[in-house]
């Protein structure tokens, strides 16, 4: 029986590929097909599409059906909205389906949601190797180099709604209604409802924060321009009021912490990630002696934690040779800034002197522009190398968690942060330390904390928002390129009306990596 357009529309997300393989560039054609066939055979249980692109099967596409994303949504309990009830909301059932509000319709599952639903279903692909242990079928793949990359397929008409929402394209503001105050928000504030309907609730909360950090530093700034502004004969450094600024500080940030526990537990409210519980996977990349489970009785891979001590010695003595060497670093620069005294163990005399009166990267208060940006080079040097140490220890820390053979995706992540977290605030906040509490020398202490904190905001704002601007940019202007026909052509080119692109679901367009298609 042949199906109507609406009900192939239904079959699958809508509009939309979710999800995107890349095989490795040393398969052959035929070992990708291979491949791609014994997914879609797998992929057909669980309600999943596998469609390829080009002659050489590398790029392939991932769709899932309705219903295999309904199914999955119970599963996780996915909180909908119903149509009536005590509650707005409720756990997604799929036998109850017309009971929650907009059933049936292409926006049901956000984009975000079926883009979390398909990674689920890529995950509860399994397999089952020689001693009978279950793995997880992509993941495994993944390890053994035949998929290269899985990452989520952008939805280009979402993707620009968004854009009309944030930053200066007010578009649908979420804060219509207010006026000045709503034009004036559009502008500083991010759309945090519509970035999380996209691209998730953890994106969204980091964007929340951003916002709420933002918001709530008007305060010091205000009393701290006070400060400055009223200080009359005295210097910021020797004004009496300072100790009643450090004191309000303190209570500002206390507030600040209590006020974000606050919003966050709103948003998780709102979101439905109040009581969101980790599924826990077991990593492929997990080795260790096959044994029959106590609990369970099934065959289950077991690595003892007596065995695990040994590891963890052996990062921690890595890890402290890795801070050993920031110390030192952090010395050599300390002397090149003039801020270590002759009396001090970390002393070195023949970079000290280059700070000092006379030497190349001495600044007086007499000095033109020139000497005192020949005064910022340590700075600038000592804000790259902190870069650089941090971006060395961050592989490091890769490689020591992943000798540490953990069980779980949670207990690896656990172990990474931990790593990054104590050798980066050391590498960050020694140098402060050290001037505050050794050399005792507020002066000092300022100008560091000033110019690293310039320093690495302007690399923050080179690197996160001026380069990838840049890269759009220039991406959109190949892709003009390529895509315009030669002037030299006087025939248009006509695009096929009886023929779709292989993987094409609907009348759509999809841009995936290099892939880019106009659905017909």
């Amino acid at each position: 029986m042949r199906r109507g357009k609406n009900e192939k529309k239904q079959e699958l997300t809508g509009s939309d590929f979710e999800y995107v393989l890349v095989l490795g560039e040393e398969l052959s054609p035929q070992n990708c097909r291979g491949y791609v066939e014994n997914l879609r055979k797998e992929g057909d249980k669980l309600g999943l599409r596998f469609v390829p692109t080009g002659d050489d099967w590398r790029v392939i596409m991932v769709a899932a059906t309705v219903e295999a994303l309904g199914r999955q949504a119970e599963q996780i309990s996915l909180l909908k909205p119903l149509i009536r009830g005590l509650q707005p909301t409720g756990p997604f059932v799929y036998e109850i389906r017309q009971d929650f509000v907009g059933w049936g319709s292409q926006g049901f599952f956000l984009p975000c949601e079926r883009s979390h639903l398909t990674y689920m279903l890529l995950l509860n692909m399994k397999g089952i190797d020689i001693s009978g242990v279950p793995y997880v079928l992509i993941t495994r793949l993944e390890h053994d180099g035949v998929i290269e990359a899985v990452f989520p397929a952008h939805d280009h008409v979402e993707t620009k709604k968004l854009l009309q929402k944030s930053f200066f394209r007010r578009g649908e503001s979420e804060r219509d209604g207010l006026g000045f105050l709503g034009d004036l928000a559009s502008v500083v504030f991010s759309p945090v409802n519509g970035i999380r309907e996209y691209y998730g609730s953890e994106v969204a909360f980091y964007f929340a924060w951003l916002d709420f950090f933002t918001l709530w530093l008007l305060a010091p700034s205000l009393v701290g321009f006070s400060l400055w502004y009223f200080r009359g004969e005295y210097t910021v450094d020797d004004s009496p009021y300072i100790p009643f600024f450090s004191l309000f500080v303190i209570f500002w940030s206390a507030l600040y912490i209590k006020y974000w526990d606050r919003q966050a537990s709103d948003f998780a409210c709102r979101w439905g990630t109040l009581d969101a519980a980790r599924k826990e996977s077991i990593r492929p990349q997990f080795e260790g002696e096959i044994r029959t489970s106590p609990i369970t009785g099934k065959p289950e891979i077991y690595f003892s934690a007596y065995h695990r001590i040994p590891l963890y010695t052996f990062s921690f003595a890595v890890t402290l040779v890795a801070l050993g060497i920031a110390g030192i670093v952090m010395g050599l620069f300390l002397n090149l800034e003039g801020y270590v005294h002759k009396d001090s163990p970390i002393y070195v005399p023949w970079l000290a002197k280059r700070a000092e009166p006379g030497g190349f990267f001495f600044v007086s208060d007499n000095d033109g522009l020139w000497q005192n940006i020949v005064g910022m080079v340590p700075v600038v040097l000592h804000s790259s190398v902190i870069l650089g140490l941090n971006s060395l220890y961050r592989y490091i820390a890769e490689w020591l968690t992943e000798v540490e053979n953990h069980r779980t995706e949670h207990e690896h992540e656990d172990s990474l942060i931990i790593k990054r977290f104590l050798f980066e605030a050391f590498d960050c906040y020694m140098a402060l330390f050290y001037i505050a509490f050794y050399e005792l020398n507020p002066i000092h202490l300022r100008k560091e904390l000033i110019s690293l904190y310039c320093v690495d905001s302007l690399r923050r704002v080179a690197c996160e928002c001026a380069l990838p601007l840049v890269l759009q940019k220039a991406t959109a202007l190949v892709d003009s390129l390529i895509q315009k026909p030669p002037l030299s052509n006087k025939k248009r080119r006509q695009r096929p009306t009886s023929r779709r692109p292989p993987g094409t679901i609907d009348g759509t367009r999809v841009r995936c990596a290099s892939v880019e298609w106009t659905r017909g």
